[in-house]
């Protein structure tokens, strides 16, 4: 308030000057309420100018915040039933962390059918990066189910995502 009001000051007194020097009145007002409003305006109007404001740095990357969980959910239903290729991707991840602590190298044709043989041709398609059809959840059930199962011990090989793997816990060693 005592900005706007030093504003107003400051306009009435170059209003009076204009005045004071042989204008009219009518023009000295129109001179004093132009003051005014480009004083409010720079008063209101946000800085474009440089900052000195600390720049704020990404949030930190926390797997399974609560942002990446509803991210996640909301990529598992997408339009048509199909999934999003970025669980794809994670999927892909996971499978080729798994991989890798049985020497098995993903990018790698000649381990191919190692791999098959181990996960499952159906979930080493849904893995491979010549992939061409839609990915559907229960199929990214399945290959989750697989690769939890090689994470424990040797590693269900069904082709059939529809009947899932059950483990006994008490049995692995």
């Amino acid at each position: 308030m005592r900005r706007f009001v030093g504003i107003v000051v400051l306009a009435l007194v170059v209003g009076a000057v204009c005045w004071f020097f042989g204008l009219d009145v009518v023009s000295s007002l129109v001179i004093a309420l132009v003051i005014v409003a480009i004083g409010v305006a720079w008063r209101v109007l946000p800085d474009s100018g440089p900052t000195t404001d600390w720049p704020v740095g990404p949030a930190p990357v926390r797997d399974g915040n609560r942002r990446e969980t509803s991210q996640l959910s909301w990529s598992l239903r997408t339009g048509f039933g199909a999934i999003d290729d970025r669980i794809v991707a994670r999927i892909r991840s996971i499978a080729a962390n798994r991989l890798a602590l049985r020497q098995l190298d993903l990018d790698n044709p000649r381990h191919r059918s190692s791999i098959e043989r181990l996960i499952g041709e159906d979930v080493y398609e849904l893995i491979s990066s010549e992939r061409t059809r839609a990915v559907r959840l229960i199929a990214i059930t399945h290959a989750l189910d697989v690769f939890d199962a090689l994470g424990r011990g040797p590693a269900p090989h069904s082709n059939s995502p529809s009947e899932p793997q059950h483990h006994d816990p008490v049995s692995q060693p």
